[in-house]
């Protein structure tokens, strides 16, 4: 993926996923990402500027502080189960992204309350470990 290929993807596509998402707070909406060079280039950051996007940088690297990276987890995890379970051995990108959107709908919403609500554990963790990654 290229930084012009993401800022195209946010043109395209981010308005909607917000919309999705309810009302702005502030008068803007919060874009979580984890410095992937695609998505800090000069023209990705255009994008996300000419959306009203409120950029929060996590630290690269960082899955202890990124609780998304848990429920990427589950996704993949149910994705891969899905495929074997159904013998996909390919698909095209509408279908693929169903199977995203499938299995993003069918994570419980306590499992994404608690995750949300374990940060605070696992910054006092990273803390105490000097910066290192914890056993999460």
């Amino acid at each position: 993926m290229t930084g012009k290929f993401f800022a195209d993807f946010i043109k395209d596509n981010f308005n909607t996923c917000f919309a999705q998402a309810g009302p702005k707070d502030d008068g803007k909406r919060l874009f979580v990402m984890d410095n992937d060079p695609c998505q800090s280039s000069k023209v990705a950051m255009k994008a996300l500027e000419g959306i009203e996007a409120e950029l929060l940088k996590i630290p690269g690297r960082s899955p202890d502080l990124n609780p998304i990276e848990n429920i990427f987890h589950i996704v993949k995890r149910d994705l891969r189960e899905e495929a074997v379970n159904k013998h996909i051995k390919s698909e095209n990108f509408s279908e693929f992204r169903e199977r995203v959107v499938g299995a993003l709908k069918r994570i419980p919403c306590d499992i994404i309350d608690k995750t949300i609500a374990r940060l605070s554990k696992r910054i006092d963790a990273v803390i105490e470990s000097g910066g290192y990654r914890t056993k999460y």
